[in-house]
């Protein structure tokens, strides 16, 4: 009898299964999560929080940023998306949250932690906007050195559908079915040591407004603005420090 008491709890406990907590707010219905975005391991738990925020938090967080760049002596200023708890949201959770879309290849190869947005204050119509990241730092050097090559591969296919892919954020309202033609263009720091390489186009939305996006890899950074202005002075906000 002993014995199969013994055999029904141990079969009980063995097959019973374990619930993990979903520590991620609840994301708003109306936001346009694209299939672009898929579910990704952080790998860094410690470091971000997984899960989506309201898009209204992201909203007022991009707000208080853009007044924050007006206090600057740079008139540029970052922010990192954080959740109700002030701990900082993945980058793939910022997408959802934000309703961005990005291509699969590229968000695959990015590091979940390491990501910004930032906002200038220029003298533009449109509210100046734009989003640094990386590739994965959790990898070997090799492979990393190698991820930076593909990620920036990767970025320049995406280029035919990052205009509406990133409206939202960019260019709120608007829509774009036209294959931009991204140019280059070499642009120098102010410390007159670094030059990069800046890609550029200009589209024009089904509203008949036209808009720019330019974007840049940099010390293994990804720059991409809805402002030239904007992504020249965050480009020299992350120049090489010279020593005095």
């Amino acid at each position: 009898m002993i014995l199969v008491v013994t055999v029904v709890v141990l079969y009980f406990v063995l097959s019973k299964k374990t619930v993990l907590p979903n520590d991620s707010a609840s994301l708003n219905s109306n936001t346009n999560v694209g299939s672009a975005v898929p579910q990704l391991s952080t790998g860094t738990s410690d470091e971000v929080a997984q899960g989506a925020i309201l898009p209204q938090d992201i909203e007022n967080q991009i707000k208080g940023n853009i007044e924050s760049a007006k206090n600057t002596e740079s008139k540029v200023s970052e922010v990192t998306a954080k959740n109700s708890s002030g701990k900082n949201i993945s980058f793939q959770s910022f997408l959802q949250s934000s309703g961005l879309k990005m291509d699969e290849s590229v968000l695959r190869l990015s590091d979940q932690a390491a990501y910004k947005v930032f906002n200038c204050s220029v003298d533009s119509s449109n509210a100046s906007a734009g989003l640094i990241f990386e590739v994965n730092k959790s990898q070997d050097l090799k492979s990393y050195l190698g991820s930076v090559d593909l990620l920036t591969g990767n970025v320049k296919k995406w280029e035919s559908k990052m205009f509406q892919d990133l409206s939202p954020l960019f260019f709120p309202g608007e829509f774009f079915s036209q294959v931009p033609n991204f140019n280059e263009v070499r642009f120098d720091t102010s410390n007159g040591i670094n030059s990069v390489v800046i890609r550029f186009a200009n589209s024009k939305s089904e509203s008949g407004k036209t808009f720019s996006i330019d974007w840049s890899i940099f010390n293994n950074q990804i720059f991409i603005s809805n402002d030239k202005d904007c992504l020249r002075k965050i480009l020299n906000e992350h120049q090489d420090k010279l020593e005095p």
